[in-house]
């Protein structure tokens, strides 16, 4: 998919402190954002945080104070000169205050969100959470819940809240996140999970181009850890339900093709 903007890139100046973090993969949870971080991880004029995921502007520090030279020493020690620093954490599209945080610290930032139709979406988070041991309740009962479990939530940035682990329907709803971002920001490139699944090296090389770089040959695409999971047909029909309109009006403001995303 085309951005909404291609700026040319202005990497930092040099290996010092006030290194400004100028590109993000925010999102979405379970879309394979581990898999395009590891692959820019091979590019030379590339720096993807330690660990992949910052976590920097989903803190409430952060988002009060901003980020300090020791975060930045903390997560990207391993820089080199000129590299492009770059903070692949997907709960930023979706938590409060992540976005505009980023803005602050970096009004440039080149975002990439990497979106995925929102029911095999819900059904990834959910098994991943479950082999994880953070939900003992069935599919069909969580999502039944999530609403319920998201309400009562008094701090969504919390380490353990619900927002971050049982929001399996609500991170679906793209438009309301992809609306907020865009008012942010114009420097936006959006992929598909099923694009990239089924032409990775145009995906890739669209993210070069967005981020600036020199492209380079993929070769295999690695691992995506991003799988279905099993699902009853119940708990789909439920998320389906849940998601309403959402996944149609997030293809009319991308201008994907209908159904892209049901």
């Amino acid at each position: 998919m085309e951005s909404i903007r291609r700026p040319v890139i202005s990497p930092p100046a040099g290996d010092d402190r006030a290194a400004q973090i100028g590109a993000f993969i925010v999102g979405a949870q379970r879309c394979g954002t581990t898999t395009l971080a590891a692959v820019l991880a091979e590019h030379p004029a590339i720096c993807v945080a330690r660990d992949k995921e910052c976590h920097l502007f989903d803190a409430e520090r952060v988002q009060r104070e901003g980020v300090s030279g020791d975060d930045i020493d903390r997560f990207f020690a391993h820089r080199m000169p000129g590299q492009v620093l770059l903070d692949a954490t997907p709960s930023y599209l979706y938590l409060p205050g992540c976005l505009e945080a980023i803005q602050r610290h970096c009004p440039d930032a080149r975002i990439i969100v990497l979106l995925r139709k929102p029911v095999a979406r819900a059904v990834s988070q959910h098994g991943h959470e479950r082999r994880l041991g953070r939900e003992t309740a069935p599919m069909f009962r969580a999502f039944l819940a999530e609403r319920f479990r998201l309400w009562r939530e008094t701090d969504p940035l919390a380490r353990r809240s619900a927002h971050r682990k049982s929001s399996y329907v609500d991170r679906g709803r793209y438009d309301v996140q992809l609306r907020r971002l865009m008012v942010l920001s114009q420097s936006v490139h959006v992929v598909l999970f099923e694009e990239m699944i089924r032409s990775p090296q145009s995906v890739i090389d669209g993210v070069y181009d967005f981020l600036g770089v020199e492209r380079v040959s993929l070769g295999a695409l690695p691992h995506l850890n991003a799988s279905d999971g099993h699902s009853s047909r119940s708990a789909r029909l439920l998320a389906r339900l849940l998601l309403g309109r959402s996944p149609s009006r997030t293809e009319r403001l991308l201008g994907l093709p209908r159904g892209s995303l049901r």
